[in-house]
C-alpha cells in the first residue's frame, strides 16, 4: 500500500505500552458490555504489571490492538477519503500519499489524546521519493525489496560456508549452534524471498535447507 507514494510519514507513539492504563484496559477490552464485573477485573489483572500493558507479554499485542480499534478504524476512514495509505505496526505508524504532513500529525494527535496516548515528537520522519523509503525494513520506493545492507550481509554469509564448510565458517564467528545457526540463516533467507521471489534466494533456501538435515 505504501509503494511509490511521493511522500512517507513515519509516526511513533510514545511510551506505548506504559502509557496503556488498567482502567483503559478494562473499559475498552474487558468491561461490562463483555465480563461480569469481576471477571473484566480479574483479567485486566492478569493483563497489566503495576496497572500498566507490560511490553514483552505475549497478551499484550492483542490488548493494545483491540485499544487502538477505534483509532485504527477512524484514522483509517479519514485517510480513505483523502487518498492517504495507512497502516500500523504496534507503536509504529506510517502514511503514505501526497499530503501536507503536519495536516495528519494533528489529526492523529488529536485521535491520540483521547486514549492518553501522544506522539513521540523525535521520532517523526519525512520521507520523500528521492530518498530511501522504508516500511518495516522494507524498500518501497519503485518496487518492494529488503534493504541491500540486509541482502548483501545473507549473500557474504552464504559465500563463507561455500568457501570455508559450515563447521570452519561457525568456528571462524564463534558460534556453537550449527542448528540454531541454520535456523536464523534459513528464516532470514525465507523473509527476502517472501519480498522478492528472486531466483537467487530460491537457491539459498536449497542450499541451507540440504545443510540442515
Amino acid at each position: 500500500m505504501h509503494l511509490n507514494k511521493k511522500i512517507i510519514l513515519k509516526l511513533d507513539i510514545e511510551n506505548f505500552f506504559d502509557n496503556i492504563s488498567f482502567m483503559n484496559i478494562y473499559n475498552k477490552v474487558f468491561s461490562l458490555k463483555y465480563f461480569p464485573k469481576n471477571i473484566g477485573i480479574l483479567l485486566t489483572y492478569l493483563c497489566t504489571y503495576n496497572d500498566y500493558l507490560p511490553q514483552g507479554a505475549p497478551t499484550s499485542p492483542y490488548i493494545s490492538n483491540l485499544i487502538l480499534y477505534e483509532f485504527d478504524e477512524e484514522i483509517g476512514k479519514w485517510c480513505n477519503n483523502l487518498n492517504i495509505a495507512y497502516s500500523r505496526y504496534s507503536d509504529d505508524l506510517t502514511f503514505s500519499g501526497d499530503f501536507k504532513p503536519n495536516m495528519v500529525i494533528t489529526k492523529v494527535q488529536k485521535l491520540l489524546n483521547r486514549l492518553e496516548l501522544k506522539l513521540n515528537e523525535n521520532k517523526t520522519v519525512v520521507i520523500s521519493n528521492n530518498k530511501r523509503q522504508l516500511v518495516t525494513g522494507i524498500v518501497v520506493n519503485k518496487k518492494c525489496q529488503i534493504a541491500s545492507e540486509y541482502r548483501k550481509k545473507i549473500r557474504q554469509e552464504i559465500y563463507y560456508i561455500k568457501k570455508y564448510g559450515i563447521d570452519n565458517h561457525l568456528n571462524r564467528i564463534n558460534i556453537r549452534s550449527k542448528k540454531k545457526y541454520l535456523l536464523s540463516l534459513l528464516g532470514r533467507i525465507n523473509y527476502v524471498y517472501s519480498i522478492t521471489k528472486q531466483n537467487e534466494y530460491k537457491d539459498y533456501l536449497n542450499y541451507i535447507k540440504n545443510l540442515a538435515k
